[in-house]
């Protein structure tokens, strides 16, 4: 009787331990299912040096995301992003992660491996790592980019004046003065030319405006700084050229450097300068102030 009773009592705790086994929130390795990720890089994004992870979450259930990494073979460290959010089911979130410093020369064929650690309504938690996709080619031309800024900057610091120089009255260009300081590296830095934004044209010799103005200026360890001034006029005169504008600041430069480095160098204004661009513009196109 009493070895009847307790193996009934086992079977009875057996049963309990499986029933609270089955009930208790499991870990997953996988996104639930429906769950999409991709990359890509906003209008807006494109000036602070961020990527943006987008996160779909296309199950039939809401999805904590408590921490992401991007880990991309373009780029020396992972990107993080550590701030918490929950999507419902059908919503589609916008991770922004700040890029580190490039690996150059950029590596062909580099996957985005972003890893996600997130929960489930039932308790259950996870960590999953998914290819993304990137159907544009955003890091490849992200890393592209970076690299000639990083490889430009071993010759020379090139950067916007703090000031915006006015012309003689509201008809003319505006002038925005680029530095070029050399960084006494051995070989040359060439700058052949620079080009217009999507906002700003280059005005000519004439004022008229131009695509492109030739430079072929040569930096070397012995070449004194100097100054490129860019005459610009806007490229088209409506409200939306400004209220939309994203990158028509960023002032593109062909360089080439003796190391083999060849490409479009996007030299910045600061955010004063920016303003003053704007400001520019609206009088030189007459807008109502």
């Amino acid at each position: 009787m009493v070895a009847r009773r307790t193996v009934t009592i086992a079977i009875l705790v057996a049963t309990l331990a499986a029933a609270i086994a089955g009930c208790a929130p499991s870990t997953k390795n996988s996104l639930p299912e429906g769950v999409a990720v991709s990359v890509y890089q906003s209008r807006s994004d494109y000036s602070a040096g961020l990527i943006d992870v987008r996160i779909l979450n296309g199950s039939d259930a809401a999805l904590t995301l408590t921490e992401a990494t991007l880990d991309t073979a373009q780029y020396a460290a992972e990107a993080s992003w550590t701030r918490g959010t929950t999507l419902a089911s059908g919503a589609i979130v916008d991770l922004r992660l700040t890029l580190p410093e490039p690996v150059c020369p950029t590596p062909a064929d580099a996957k985005p491996l972003v890893t996600i650690t997130f929960e489930t309504p039932d308790g259950s938690t996870g960590t999953a790592s998914v290819v993304a996709d990137d159907p544009i080619g955003t890091l490849a031309k992200l890393s592209a980019e970076d690299c000639i800024a990083f490889e430009v900057a071993r010759y020379a610091e090139i950067e916007a004046a703090p000031v915006l120089r006015s012309g003689a009255d509201d008809d003319s260009p505006a002038v925005v003065e680029i530095t070029v300081t050399p960084t006494g590296a051995p070989g040359s830095l060439t700058i052949a030319q620079a080009n217009q934004t999507v906002l700003l044209a280059l005005a000519g010799a004439d004022g008229a405006p131009v695509t492109s103005i030739p430079l072929g200026i040569e930096v070397t360890a012995d070449s004194a700084p100097g100054v490129i001034e860019l005459p610009i006029v806007p490229n088209r005169c409506d409200p939306h050229a400004v209220a939309e504008d994203k990158r028509g600041t960023f002032f593109p430069l062909e360089v080439s450097t003796s190391d083999g480095t060849t490409g479009v160098l996007f030299v910045p204004v600061s955010d004063e300068v920016r303003g003053q661009i704007y400001d520019f513009v609206g009088d030189f196109c007459g807008f109502p102030g």
